[in-house]
């Protein structure tokens, strides 16, 4: 399905696209996702979690969760992508979020990728990054 949306949980560690870091942007996604975006889809999960909630209540709001899974990997088993956590049921699309996410999101999408098919994602394949070292 196209048009749908994700989240990426950096652990601190993961690359983040440089359009995300500009002031105010990420707590400006954050609240917006609270705010604006209703638990309507149950979900399923794809990689356990010691703390599965966060990822979970996004996933009821009907966004695909991935998660920098390499901070638990020896560096040598590092897939330098974010694994795919949990996949919504009721996936939210692009045209059921705000105007200013929506403009947001088109800015960093992830032209002709299915996030629902999609288990990892490298984001280095479609933007320049920043990543702690």
């Amino acid at each position: 399905m196209e048009g749908c949306i994700a989240v990426f949980i950096t652990a601190g560690e993961g690359p983040i696209p440089v359009e995300l870091l500009k002031p105010g942007i990420l707590d400006f996604i954050g609240d917006d996702v609270d705010t604006n975006l209703k638990s309507n889809s149950e979900y399923q999960v794809v990689i356990s979690q010691p703390k599965p909630d966060s990822f979970t209540t996004l996933a009821e709001k009907g966004l695909f969760v991935y998660d920098w899974q390499d901070i638990h990997r020896k560096s040598s088993e590092s897939i330098h992508a974010y694994d795919l956590v949990v996949r919504p049921t009721t996936p939210v699309r692009s045209d059921g979020i705000s105007d200013k996410l929506a403009k947001l999101a088109q800015m960093i999408c992830f032209h002709d990728i299915k996030f629902a098919n999609s288990i990892s994602l490298s984001p280095y394949s479609y933007f320049a990054c920043m990543q702690r070292d």
